[in-house]
């Protein structure tokens, strides 16, 4: 599923999105503008190191994350949906299942990278702390997003328009508009304040 479609770029279509970003015929056919949507959308997906829809099936995946120093707090660098597993990995490799009992999942709805698993108090993991080095603890479950935030949306709709109409074309980049209500910011202050906003550690997906 497209995080959005050609007719988001008609001059009438009121999306938040793509306001100030209308296209017309002469900018390609709804085939074309399909095409530069799939192209953009796998950008944004490698640029934020995340996905903004539930795969199909929406199975669960697993990754492997990176302890950086040791703590009873792991921070995960993916949005959270549903864990079902969490196993840490020993000095020798091997991988040992932590019981639910003794770890508790934190959720956050803020886009940055927030979610993290704490050990219980007066719980310990086999590991005593969550293992220091790569890919030393192991996570099942669902990530990401099953819809896209409208942001992510709005960051698609600026690089299809910055593709469709490159930047030697003096309309392609929009640096302000003012508005009864203010002025208003677009271009690449507004595509980085998205990605600031969004951007996870990358992370080993399976």
């Amino acid at each position: 599923m497209a995080y959005i479609e050609p007719a988001d770029f008609h001059s009438g279509s009121r999306k938040a999105w793509t306001e100030g970003l209308a296209l017309d015929e002469g900018d390609g056919d709804e085939e074309y503008l399909e095409g530069v949507i799939a192209i953009i959308q796998e950008r944004v997906d490698r640029e934020l190191h995340d996905t903004f829809e539930a795969p199909n099936p929406d199975n669960d995946i697993t990754i492997d994350v990176d302890v950086s120093g040791a703590s009873r707090r792991l921070r995960i660098p993916r949005r959270v949906r549903s864990l079902t597993t969490v196993k840490t990995r020993s000095a020798t490799g091997a991988l040992f299942a932590e019981p639910s009992t003794v770890w508790r999942l934190h959720t956050s709805d803020t886009p940055s990278p927030s979610d993290y698993l704490e050990v219980i108090d007066g719980q310990t993991i086999s590991t005593g702390y969550w293992p220091v080095g790569l890919q030393t603890v192991q996570l099942v479950g669902k990530f990401g997003y099953v819809i896209p935030p409208e942001d992510v949306k709005r960051l698609t709709a600026l690089w299809v328009y910055d593709y469709v109409r490159p930047k030697d074309d003096p309309y392609s980049s929009i640096s302000e508009r003012t508005t009864a209500d203010g002025t208003i910011t677009y271009g690449d202050g507004e595509v980085q304040d998205i990605i600031s906003r969004y951007q996870r550690f990358e992370v080993l997906a399976r």
